[in-house]
């Protein structure tokens, strides 16, 4: 990018008068900024060596990555850490990788900026008021302003996150690392980042609030897992959300992504059950109608695709990937009354059953948490059944129920992390 054309875009970006004390002039070689009675000036050739400096990278929309290292723009779906991250900084490390959160540098903006039409600026503007500009940059005489800082406040721009290996790496394994860095940073702070892989994926919902906090952020340590996108995904909307409707469907997303391995798993299980037996013979018509019995009771295809019941398919991931002697004790960490209030009361717009989790050994412990999920689930994606199906399934009335809703979010929540945790790769 030119010298001129990068003139253009900051034109377009930041007004040439945001009030009567800020105003900004361009010239040939220089961008002014006057705050008051003070100049702030951004050179043609602070330029040229940021540009030199952003020629040494492949670059994407919202990345730049060379053999060892990419840095990537992340976001803040609840605003609540951004300006913290960009002033302060995280910077995390081991022997082999280092990641870092912090504002982000002129060459990743210039290569957000490369990536826009002139047409689209506007759709990133976000204009700093200009109290706030006034109140940082005149009453600190020790502070300097910096023509892209300003033009990251300016934008829908929050921070970003850079990751040095120090072997060499490609650009897919960064990124795997980015995600699982962002889970762990999610599961431990209640902190909802994501990596901006396309100018699409900016957010633009700023209001929401993280109510859970669990780990400083100088006691977190860097992954030793890689986490599975798809289901990280779904974690992040869920902990993003101060909607309970659908926190409890993002959660339930992650436990139904297992549903046909798992089914699968124990249906194969039961064939062979039947084939490894010392009285099976495949000549005797009797023994070949117990496995087409075996798999006809357990398959069937529903809207959705999936091959078996759904109820059963939930009960054998829990059984997977939960053990209930670690859910009792995060639960219990999470909120001590949850182990009680479970144990006493069954959802009442679901007819959700109580779960007794002072019984950890109980072998029908996990069929019955997947009973009380799955009740709640089916009440809230089929609020408009007809009345044969409404006495089955009950009716989930958003503002009526929602604080009943809430308390089966920890479940959930807890169950998912497990899943996410579990499911994971070793980096």
């Amino acid at each position: 990018m030119e010298w001129k054309e990068f003139q253009e875009l900051v034109k377009l970006i930041i007004p040439s008068s945001y009030s009567g004390s800020i105003s900004f002039k361009y010239e040939d070689e220089e961008i002014v900024c006057k705050i008051g009675d003070k100049n702030f000036v951004y050179s043609h050739r602070e330029y040229n060596e940021t540009f030199s400096r952003f020629s040494r990278y492949t670059n994407g929309s919202t990345y730049i990555y060379n053999k060892d290292e990419i840095e990537i723009l992340i976001d803040f779906p609840t605003n609540k850490f951004n300006f913290r991250f960009q002033d302060e900084g995280i910077n995390i490390s081991n022997d082999t990788i280092k990641y870092s959160i912090q504002s982000p540098s002129p060459e990743l903006i210039l290569a957000f900026l490369s990536s826009i039409a002139k047409d689209e600026i506007k759709y990133y503007r976000r204009l700093m008021p200009s109290r706030f500009l006034i109140q940082r940059y005149s009453e600190n005489e020790n502070t300097n302003i910096s023509l892209f800082d300003m033009l990251i406040k300016s934008m829908r721009i929050s921070a970003s996150l850079k990751i040095v290996s120090y072997e060499s790496v490609t650009i897919d394994e960064l990124k795997k690392h980015a995600n699982s860095f962002l889970f762990n940073l999610s599961y431990n702070t209640g902190a909802v980042l994501k990596l901006v892989l396309n100018t699409s994926d900016l957010s633009y919902d700023r209001s929401r609030v993280i109510r859970n906090h669990r780990l400083p952020i100088n006691e977190i340590e860097t992954p030793k897992l890689f986490y599975n996108s798809e289901l990280t995904e779904q974690y992040n909307l869920a902990l993003s959300s101060n909607d309970s409707f659908i926190q409890f469907i993002s959660y339930y997303h992650v436990m139904e992504y297992f549903f046909d391995e798992v089914y699968n798993g124990a249906l194969i299980s039961s064939v062979r059950d039947i084939l490894q037996h010392p009285g099976f013979s495949y000549k005797k018509t009797k023994e070949i109608s117990k496995i087409i019995d075996v798999v006809q009771r357990k398959i069937r295809v529903t809207r959705e695709g999936f091959q078996g019941s759904e109820l059963e398919a939930l009960e054998l991931t829990i059984k997977t990937f939960i053990s209930v002697e670690e859910l009792k004790t995060a639960l219990f960490d999470y909120d001590p009354k949850l182990i009680n209030y479970y144990k006493t009361h069954k959802v009442s717009f679901s007819d959700g059953d109580p779960i007794d989790l002072d019984e950890p050994l109980n072998e029908k412990l996990p069929k019955k948490i997947a009973a009380r999920i799955y009740k709640t689930r089916n009440s809230l994606v089929h609020s408009k059944s007809n009345n044969t199906r409404i006495k089955e399934r009950g009716i989930y009335h958003p503002f009526a129920d929602e604080n009943e809703l809430m308390n089966e979010i920890p479940l959930m929540q807890i169950i998912a992390e497990n899943i996410i945790i579990k499911s994971a790769e070793e980096i």
